[in-house]
């Protein structure tokens, strides 16, 4: 599962870079970007080097890893006290729902 988060985060940034210089942009904070997502890649890649469409990447995969963390106690929690069943009571699920975000707030804050 961190391994998907860290390849998501990755494939990720760059879009989240474009939309942020977009929405910049915009509001006049920055330079107009070209329209398009691969026109906006390429000059960015042009202009700033291959590198700087990942800025960032460290950030988006700590926040990932929190979602992870998780969402894996929870399961496990989940399937420790309750097996496959399809039934869980929903006090079990907020129980089990509270512990785990705790916990990865915890490792991650």
């Amino acid at each position: 599962a961190i391994c998907a988060a860290c390849v998501t985060a990755t494939a990720v940034t760059p879009l989240n870079l474009i939309k942020t210089r977009k929405q910049l942009a915009n509001r006049g904070d920055a330079e107009q970007l070209p329209k398009g997502v691969w026109k906006s890649l390429r000059h960015i890649v042009r202009t700033e080097g291959s590198w700087a469409v990942f800025r960032g990447v460290g950030p988006q995969i700590l926040l990932s890893l929190h979602t992870t963390i998780q969402v894996a106690m929870y399961e496990c929690m989940k399937r420790e006290m309750w097996g496959d069943k399809a039934d869980v009571p929903v006090t079990g699920v907020v129980a089990v729902s509270a512990v785990s975000k705790s916990f990865a707030s915890a490792v991650c804050n």
